[in-house]
């Protein structure tokens, strides 16, 4: 096997090389097929002299001698113009080359001069009692403008330098006496207001500390925050699409209404983040741990939260339709809500549709009303779940362990119950067939669909 894909790879390599050359080849075939051809044809009468005949004045052979030294300063003239061509090509390129790397050079020189004078203005702002102006002070309006205009002229790391500089003159870090519960709805949250603010590619990776930051309504698609402390760090209304936050610690960060399309928080921390109304479409959220998270009314289409943690996570109204949650941790612990009510992990008319859940833990998940149609749940544990009324049709549940679990007035039309451990279920008034209930695992205990005990 090995050999054949040795062979194969050795054909593949020579067969891009003649592809390189194919032009050439070609002319030179034909030229060798054109004069195979005169050849032939020359033995054949006498006027060529090819067959030794001289009747003739002159002979095809003589004008094709002369032909070939009347050739001579053509191919040479030909050569030069094609020599002086490539020369002029790549001395074209070189010229390009350099007037790009000196536009590039100009270019980091204006956004280096602009960065300078920024901070110096900033300065002259801080000595004006910049810290301790109002937010309907001159000082504090000049300087919120300054700060929105400089950002778009500068590149990804000199954003990150802005940030900084703001950091550590304490011009974004949050008011301590606003209301973190409340803040999404006021506009003083810091001296310095970034909504709005392009910091799209900002590179904010590693050594960065914007815990406690004001970065609501912020611009920052495609920014780099990987393993940056961002717990409590206010980013509701922000952008953040195709950002990297892969290790980042979000850890009771504010996200509300934030847009996360396709965002990378691998090996994240989101415990105690509030998502709630986010749009998570296609994030990557494999391994993330997000206990506790408030996920109410999120989009989370396409998402891969395969082997995340989500224990105790609030997800009412979330929609995970085609989302990847193999082997993902929905297990019940409890914990105290907003309202002070305890509650255990909450899907309530949540969309699962066609979500993978391969494997996902589940066990004691309020799962009620949950569209959960053609969704792949093959050994999941749902054990002690509550999915009274949830619509299962078609669903993948071979071998899933749905001991104790409320499936009451539950859809399971078509669903694949093959191996599946249903002891002690309640499938009072469940849609399903008695061909389906034969290949389960188990029944033992059970209370079937006409309300009757299974032995």
């Amino acid at each position: 096997m090995l050999r054949g894909d040795a062979m194969e790879a050795g054909f593949r390599s020579w067969w891009q090389k003649i592809k390189q050359h194919l032009i050439t080849i070609l002319i030179v075939a034909i030229i060798l097929v054109v004069a195979i051809a005169l050849i032939i044809v020359g033995y054949r009468f006498d006027w060529t002299g090819f067959n030794g005949s001289n009747k003739s004045g002159k002979t095809l052979w003589d004008w094709l001698n002369l032909l070939g030294v009347l050739a001579i300063p053509v191919v040479v003239g030909l050569g030069t113009l094609w020599f002086t061509t490539k020369q002029s090509q790549a001395s074209d390129r070189a010229n390009k080359q350099q007037h790009e790397t000196e536009l590039q050079i100009a270019t980091d020189n204006q956004r280096e001069a602009a960065l300078q004078a920024y901070i110096d203005k900033m300065a002259d702002l801080l000595e004006k009692h910049l810290r301790e102006s109002k937010p309907e002070e001159e000082v504090r309006k000049i300087a919120n403008i300054r700060t929105l205009t400089i950002l778009p002229r500068l590149d990804g790391r000199r954003k990150g330098f802005v940030v900084q500089f703001l950091l550590d003159s304490g011009l974004i870090s949050i008011n301590k006496d606003v209301d973190r519960e409340k803040a999404y709805e006021l506009n003083d949250l810091s001296i310095i207001s970034l909504f709005g603010a392009d910091l799209s590619g900002a590179d904010l990776n590693g050594p960065y500390r914007l815990n406690d930051v004001n970065l609501a309504g912020a611009i920052l698609n495609d920014a780099h925050l990987e393993k940056t402390d961002l717990s409590g760090a206010h980013l509701h209304y922000a952008e953040l699409n195709g950002a990297h936050l892969e290790k980042a610690d979000l850890t009771k960060a504010y996200l509300v209404d934030a847009k996360l399309k396709g965002v990378r928080l691998e090996r994240a921390r989101l415990l105690n983040a509030h998502l709630a109304a986010a749009d998570l479409s296609g994030a990557f959220l494999i391994s993330a741990v997000m206990d506790q998270v408030d996920l109410t009314g999120a989009k989370l289409i396409g998402a891969d939260l395969s082997r995340a943690r989500l224990m105790s996570a609030v997800m009412d109204q979330v929609n995970l339709t085609d989302a990847k949650l193999m082997r993902a941790n929905l297990s019940h612990a409890k914990f105290v809500s907003r309202s002070g009510v305890p509650i255990r992990a909450k899907m309530g008319s949540a969309n699962l549709t066609r979500a993978d859940l391969t494997g996902a833990i589940l066990s004691g998940a309020h799962l009620m009303l949950v569209h959960l149609t053609g969704a792949r749940l093959s050994d999941a544990n749902l054990s002690d779940a509550k999915l009274i009324r949830a619509n299962l049709s078609d669903a993948n549940l071979r071998g899933a362990n749905l001991r104790k679990a409320d499936l009451r007035g539950t859809n399971l039309s078509g669903a694949d119950l093959r191996e599946a451990d249903l002891s002690e279920a309640n499938l009072t008034e469940a849609t399903v067939t008695a061909e389906q209930l034969d290949k389960t695992k188990l029944l033992q205990g059970a209370t079937m669909p006409d309300g009757s005990k299974h032995p």
